[in-house]
């Protein structure tokens, strides 16, 4: 990345570059940039991002399958006397699991 875009990159992020690195490469020659510990901070603060959004669209699933599978029990299989309201409380679960599935998938 040019030390331009770096330059700019920083400045949208409100910080300020504490240090500046003198390098050379075979194809670029002679290099000028930024510390990249702000780069690095960014992918591994990215990469947490990714797990938890993994696990709450693991957690909505979890909770709207769970709620599928008793809601279908309780509303076409249980002789229970409160079987419609165990089932519609268990399709309100299965709701809430969608939301929090929709939830995890946002970008």
């Amino acid at each position: 990345m040019k030390l331009s875009q770096q330059l700019l990159t920083h400045m949208a992020a409100k910080q300020k570059p504490k240090s500046l690195m003198l390098g050379w490469s075979e194809e670029a020659g002679i290099e000028l940039g930024l510390n990249n510990r702000f780069n690095e901070m960014m992918k591994i603060k990215k990469s947490a991002l990714i797990m938890l959004s993994i696990v709450v669209r693991w957690l909505g699933l979890g909770l709207g399958g769970t709620g599928m599978v008793w809601g279908g029990w309780f509303l076409f299989f249980s002789y229970d006397n409160y079987r419609f309201a165990w089932g519609l409380y268990f399709l309100l679960q299965t709701y809430v699991g969608f939301l929090i599935f929709r939830y995890g998938m946002k970008k």
